[in-house]
């Protein structure tokens, strides 16, 4: 468990407004692919699915991996950044099938990590506090990332989920077709989630269209104006 930030079933209640469709394009993809092992066994293809959640913070990508796992029934694991980078095959042998695994801030793991938490004691000198420079970690290699997540330890009936606000950050090895199957955008939200959400919390008030233009807020902006 130490692993994990969090794994295991998520209680019911999460709720996530997404633009229009997706949620129930998402909901049936996922059950589809857990839905066919036997046409992954008959085929020799590891029974896996990825999915790339990329856009600005704010816009409910971690929220829909949490909705998701909730309407699913599935036991969700958080990997911690820590853990990818430096046990990320053990934390992923403790799976169990049929879950869903959420990498968050993919972009973060093949990056070096200043450990400033623990200081390292060297020989006092002249101007010097006692303590030596903060030095990075190893950082996890792409080449250990890809294994883990498709060469060494086949995962099976898993699917993988991976977070970034930072698309570009990304190896191109790393998402490409085979590891993500699908890449999802979430952005400044749309016409409909402001409805949905305004009317989530003031079901009474009618919002009209000229009062949507020009907005530009994230999900999580518009929350905080709403409350």
């Amino acid at each position: 468990g130490s692993y994990w930030c969090q794994y295991g079933p998520v209680p019911q209640g999460y709720g996530v407004i997404l633009p229009q469709g997706l949620w129930e394009d998402l909901v049936e993809d996922a059950q589809r692919f857990y839905a066919s092992g036997d046409w992954y066994f008959e085929r020799g293809v590891p029974h896996r699915r990825g999915y790339l959640l990329y856009g600005l913070p704010g816009t409910g990508k971690t929220s829909l991996v949490r909705a998701l796992a909730a309407d699913l029934k599935r036991n969700l694991y958080i990997a911690k950044s820590s853990v990818v980078r430096s046990g990320f095959q053990d934390a992923l042998r403790a799976v169990v099938p049929g879950s869903i695994v959420l990498i968050e801030d993919v972009d973060c793991v093949t990056q070096p990590v200043m450990n400033v938490d623990v200081p390292r004691p060297s020989a006092p000198t002249s101007g010097s506090n006692g303590t030596s420079p903060a030095e990075p970690e190893r950082s996890l290699s792409i080449g250990e990332m890809l294994n883990a997540l498709d060469g060494i330890l086949p995962l099976n009936q898993i699917l993988v989920i991976m977070i970034t606000n930072y698309i570009e950050k990304l190896d191109p090895a790393l998402i490409r077709p085979g590891r993500v199957d699908r890449k999802i955008k979430l952005d400044i939200c749309t016409p409909y989630q402001i409805q949905k959400m305004f009317t989530k919390f003031f079901p009474e008030a009618v919002l009209e269209e000229k009062d949507l233009a020009g907005l530009r807020l994230t999900p999580a902006e518009l929350q905080e104006l709403l409350i």
